[in-house]
């Protein structure tokens, strides 16, 4: 388990500069606001993630089918927010949230 401090320096430390630093930062925060495994991170789908009254929420699904809703954290709030709008999942619904690449090119530099 990470202190604080230390949780704070590893979101820090990220490139966020590509696709796959916000993905990677995305899924650190999530994993360290929520205290989620990292089973019920991989399977988090995009409509996961969804509007409830003015808070966003993340749904996780945990071991046994248990099922966990709560709402996020701001900066958790942002990054995710940030990661989708990099990987442009969208209309994606459906698929996962943290692909193993997050796209063809997500490798390369953002375009500014």
């Amino acid at each position: 388990m990470l202190s604080a401090e230390e949780a704070r320096e590893l979101l820090r430390g990220l490139d966020v500069s590509r696709v796959i630093g916000l993905r990677d930062r995305a899924i650190i925060a999530l994993m360290t606001y929520t205290f989620a495994r990292v089973g019920a991170v991989v399977q988090m789908r995009v409509a996961d993630y969804y509007p409830q009254k003015k808070r966003w929420w993340v749904r996780l699904r945990e071991k046994n089918g248990k099922l966990n809703e709560m709402p996020c954290h701001h900066n958790l709030e942002a990054w995710l927010d940030e990661y989708n709008e990099a990987a442009k999942t969208g209309n994606r619904k459906r698929h996962r949230c943290f692909a193993a690449r997050a796209d063809a090119a997500g490798s390369l530099p953002m375009k500014p």
